[in-house]
This record gives C-alpha cells, sequence and structure tokens, in this order.
C-alpha cells in the first residue's frame, strides 16, 4: 500500500526526468482543418525524418525539465528546422528565450498552456527567440486518427505538434530507451506536447526531453487528444504541390490581424 510519502518521492523523482505543460485540448470549430487544404500529391515513403538530412540538429531540453515548458519547448524545436529549411542557418534558440516566451503566455504563474492559444499568439505575434521575432503563417488542426495525414504533414516538411495525457507507463518507456505503446494504463494527469519531425513504420517519433522518442500509432489513438500542422510559408516544392495555398489566404482573411503586442489571445 502507497503512502502520500511514497507519492511524494514518485513525483520528486519524475520531475527530474520529464516535466509537462500541456493543457486539456480546446476545441474551436472556427480553427482550419487541414484536410480542407490538403493536396495530396506525392506518395508517401515508408519512413521519413527531417533530420536524417541535418546532423547538425541536436535536441536540447529547452528547460523542460524541470519546467512546464512543453508547449513553447516543442515550438523551439520546429523553428530550428523551419529556419534550417527556409535559410540554411541553424539558429542559437536558448533555454532563455524558450522560458520567457513561457512566462508571457502564461502569466508567470506556472500554469500549464493551452495548444490552440499558444499558436494563435504565434501566428498574431510571433515569439522572440535568437534575436530575432517568428512568426508563422498559418496553423490547422490534424484528425490524429488519421495517419496519412500526420505521415503526409511531416513527408512535405510542415511537422507536426501532438498533444497527449501520457499515462505513466510512458515515463517508464521513456527511462528504459522503449518506445512510447499502449498499455492497460488510462492516460493520467500529463498533459504534454511534442514536435514530431519524423516517422517510420511504427509510429511518430517526435522530440521530447532530450531526445528523440518513438511511438507507436496504438498509442497516438489511445492517448493523443490533439494534433496541429504548423505552417511556417507554403514556399518549397513538397508544400507548393500538397497545399492549396489559395485557400489558405481565403481563410486567413477571416482571420485576426497580425499584432505585435498581445500576450494573451483575444476572442475571434
Amino acid at each position: 500500500m502507497s503512502t502520500s510519502k511514497d507519492e511524494s518521492i514518485k513525483q520528486t523523482a519524475l520531475a527530474s526526468i520529464c516535466a509537462f505543460g500541456k493543457a486539456p485540448a480546446k476545441q474551436d470549430d472556427r480553427t482550419l482543418k487541414l484536410a480542407d487544404v490538403l493536396l495530396a500529391a506525392d506518395p508517401l515513403p515508408a519512413e521519413f525524418d527531417f533530420d536524417d538530412k541535418h546532423r547538425e540538429i541536436r535536441t536540447p531540453k529547452y528547460g523542460n525539465p524541470p519546467n512546464n515548458n512543453c508547449v513553447i519547448a516543442a515550438r523551439a524545436h520546429q523553428t530550428l528546422r523551419f529556419e534550417i529549411l527556409e535559410r540554411g542557418v541553424l539558429i542559437n534558440i536558448t533555454d532563455e528565450d524558450v522560458l520567457q516566451e513561457f512566462k508571457k503566455q502564461n502569466g508567470g504563474d506556472n500554469s500549464d498552456i493551452e495548444v490552440l492559444e499558444s499558436l494563435k499568439l504565434w501566428r498574431t505575434r510571433g515569439w522572440e527567440a535568437a534575436g530575432q521575432n517568428f512568426k508563422i503563417k498559418a496553423f490547422s488542426k490534424i484528425d490524429q486518427g488519421n495517419h496519412e495525414q500526420i505521415k503526409r504533414t511531416i513527408y512535405i516538411k510542415l511537422g507536426v505538434g501532438l498533444g497527449f495525457f501520457l499515462p505513466d507507463s510512458a515515463i517508464t518507456q521513456f527511462n528504459a530507451g522503449q518506445p512510447w505503446d499502449v498499455t492497460r494504463e488510462r492516460a493520467a494527469p500529463h498533459g504534454h506536447y511534442v514536435y514530431v519531425p519524423g516517422y517510420t513504420k511504427d509510429g511518430p517519433v517526435c522530440v521530447t526531453w532530450g531526445r528523440k522518442q518513438q511511438m507507436t500509432w496504438a498509442f497516438v489513438d489511445k492517448y493523443c487528444d490533439e494534433a496541429y500542422a504548423i505552417i511556417d510559408a507554403v514556399d518549397t516544392p513538397e508544400k507548393k504541390r500538397n497545399l492549396d495555398e489559395k485557400k489558405i489566404e481565403e481563410f486567413l482573411k477571416t482571420r485576426a490581424p497580425v499584432s505585435a503586442q498581445a500576450n494573451r489571445v483575444s476572442p475571434q
């Protein structure tokens, strides 16, 4: 029989290995659906990872752990790859860049962040990292049960953000160097958000807690509660063939204008 002391020891050990920080998924029917702008022009390889051709990329923790800033840490990993793709430059995003943006969005109270609201801020006011301001063009909701959508989004080098409520077994599997896979455990209150630059035949490969982590498709189906494609720009041959830029532009005309001020999202 476990005691409150046992639980405290467990939580302390857990915090030294991993940290979380994602609020429950927020639904907004006005969000752009990836299915509405995805053209699916290119055949998909069985496996793909953006990092395979960019060995200079590292997988820092960006302060997660010890901070519950997974949403912004995932943004940093994605921004690194956007800039390599667009400019061929590996920018120097620091832990402090990530922590400052985290504090802006949660008001400094260490509360969990809603991914949808954070993405709106990324699009409208951007974020400061490596001495620059980075904005995205758009973001779209992926049907997380549609494995084909997830793979195509990764393959055309948009990358994917996946949100989970992780079971304790995911921590055990991570510590053992094992893929995240389903167990009998239900989702625990560990809201976590990760950037996904690759996939294998078994499932997506994300970046989290300082390294790459394989997961199975069954794990995604059971524990994922939200998934997004982040559209930095439609500026590569793969994106032009696989995305309907006209529809994206039409959608953006209905959204809030870009601003450099707000740290919290106003109702749209």
